[in-house]
């Protein structure tokens, strides 16, 4: 639906620059026409007899000159030249679009490739930091990293401090130590000093981890965390960071040995739900040898019991795409309980464990058959007939 998006942008502008310079034309052509009226209206006394001039009956011999405002035969070819070289830029557009789209609908939804430019996906949750210029300090600039920006508040969430600097740090600006201060929703904690991980010419790192103590006395939700620095020439500086944290209403208990079925290599995963609901789990497949990525796996579940099993596929086209066979690695794994009613929050699950072993199979045990969606193809001939 993207990709269509785009087709349908380029085509809108296209022919928002074609309706603008087709009305620029006719605006200059109104205009020519005008001061031709205005001509021909001119009348001139004489001897008490009103004589009308106009172009067609001008003795000079100029009744054949151009109106003034009317657009010349230069212009007129260069307009022309435009809209073929913006009908031309439109069809082209659209055939890329389609032969993106038409590469893109080969992969189903729910086991599309993974590639290395994919950020997003491969650090789910990952919290944006931005660095920002710490007060009373010219050139030098901090900034927090979060382990994450939706947090389980039983598990530790990992800090860093970042301070950096355009000049090298002289001896006086030299960073002594920093705390961390959270600020929930029941309770401020001052939860731990930073040790120094890394300290440079001009950048300087300071790391933690904040308990699942002090989480759980902040509260759950929306949570500020707040370092206070202290450098060597006595001054202070500050640097915030925002997150959430939440209880978790599942947990990934482990993942099973995998199966093939037709043209899916079956992935069985365990789950342990205290609220029933739908709940999307999202995961990253990896070969484990190299760990190069392979595919971003993506299903909704019904669960509604305490201990329940969901099975994710991962397409032959798509794992022959990544020219892996497995065996594999699955990472990433993100559990999000759907709304069941407006106004209702997300609620998150846990997968305490960092991956998970998948077993590989030779790809002439899959099925043959390729992926198709019927819906996809007529958003395909809707784009081919905007070409």
């Amino acid at each position: 639906m993207r990709i269509i998006a785009v087709a349908i942008v380029m085509l809108l502008g296209g022919l928002v620059w074609w309706t603008a310079s087709a009305d620029l034309m006719a605006g200059r052509a109104d205009l020519s026409a005008s001061a031709g009226s205005a001509g021909d209206a001119v009348v001139n006394q004489s001897d008490g007899g009103v004589a009308r001039h106009s172009a067609d009956s001008d003795d000079s011999g100029h009744g054949n000159q151009q109106q003034p405002g009317a657009p010349t035969p230069t212009e007129e070819s260069e307009y022309e030249r435009h809209v073929i070289e913006s009908e031309q830029t439109i069809r082209e557009g659209m055939r890329a679009v389609a032969q993106a789209y038409r590469e893109d609908m080969k992969f189903p939804p729910y086991s599309k490739p993974l590639r290395l430019n994919d950020t997003a996906l491969l650090n789910p949750r990952a919290y944006p930091a931005v660095s920002l210029p710490v007060a009373g300090k010219s050139g030098i600039e901090a900034r927090l990293e979060l382990g994450a920006y939706i947090a389980d508040i039983q598990q530790p969430l990992p800090v860093a401090l970042v301070v950096t600097s355009k000049q090298p740090f002289s001896e006086a600006q030299a960073l002594v130590s920093a705390t961390i201060t959270v600020k929930g929703s029941e309770r401020i904690v001052d939860a731990m000093p930073l040790s120094m991980s890394f300290a440079g010419s001009d950048t300087q790192k300071m790391v933690g981890a904040v308990s699942p103590g002090v989480l759980v006395s902040a509260g759950a939700g929306e949570i500020t965390l707040v370092a206070k620095m202290k450098f060597r020439d006595g001054s202070n500086g500050v640097a915030l960071a925002s997150a959430k944290t939440y209880e978790p209403v599942a947990e990934l208990l482990g993942v099973e040995s995998a199966w093939v079925e037709g043209p899916h290599l079956m992935i069985p995963m365990q789950f342990s739900v205290n609220k029933s609901g739908f709940y999307r789990v999202q995961a990253n497949l990896f070969s484990e040898q190299g760990r190069a990525p392979v595919s971003h796996l993506s299903q909704v579940f019904e669960f509604s019991k305490e201990s329940e099993r969901g099975v994710m596929k991962a397409h032959r086209v798509t794992l022959e795409a990544s020219g892996s066979e497995g065996p594999y690695l699955l990472s990433d794994v993100t559990l999000t309980r759907v709304p069941s009613r407006p106004g209702e929050p997300l609620a998150y699950g846990t997968a305490p464990a960092r991956a998970w072993s998948v077993s590989g199979h030779e790809f002439d045990q899959y099925s043959d058959e390729p992926f198709l969606d019927p819906k996809a193809e007529q958003r395909l001939q809707f784009i081919e007939s905007l070409q």
